[in-house]
């Protein structure tokens, strides 16, 4: 949906979802090949790998969210700030940006950006605006916030310098 469109109708909770999906998803395919540009490193592709797994988890649950969710509430009302926050970070060309990785260190910087972004802000909006179960929102609340800090202490710590990064290039095919 574009900006234009959420100026001639209202927002919905389903269009709030929509864009949260998408970004979800958009963010699991940069850790994909991410994975793929560090196939040679297999310590960090496995690292990419499991952050897109989470990315993919993240969209699996507001799936579900949605899908437990009546016609009658995905109609309501949803914030029209956030689908403008969503719609401005689906409107970032990411295939652009991963063409520009030349090497570890771009990799490791354009997630500290996407992790830093306003998604995860969206998500935690999605989990405390649309979940009616406080025991799944805590728990994915925990998730979220140690997947963010995941790219810090999990990184694969044979390249926790940026020396290190930098001296692996992206490669490929």
């Amino acid at each position: 949906m574009t900006m234009q469109a959420t100026q001639t109708r209202e927002t919905t909770f389903a269009d709030l979802l929509a864009s949260g999906i998408q970004l979800e998803a958009q963010t699991q395919h940069v850790y994909q090949e991410f994975a793929n540009l560090f196939a040679h490193c297999p310590d960090v592709a496995a690292f990419w790998r499991a952050l897109a797994a989470e990315e993919a988890s993240h969209k699996n649950r507001l799936i579900q969210i949605r899908d437990g969710m009546s016609r009658e509430r995905l109609a309501r009302p949803g914030d029209v700030k956030m689908l403008q926050a969503a719609q401005r970070l689906l409107a970032v060309d990411l295939g652009e940006r991963l063409a520009e990785v030349r090497d570890l260190d771009d990799a490791y910087e354009l997630a500290n950006d996407l992790e830093s972004s306003e998604t995860n802000t969206i998500f935690q909006f999605f989990l405390t605006e649309l979940s009616q179960d406080m025991h799944v929102v805590s728990a994915l609340m925990r998730d979220l916030d140690e997947h963010v800090e995941r790219l810090m202490a999990e990184f694969p710590a044979a390249y926790a310098t940026r020396t290190e990064r930098l001296a692996v290039k992206a490669l490929r095919s």
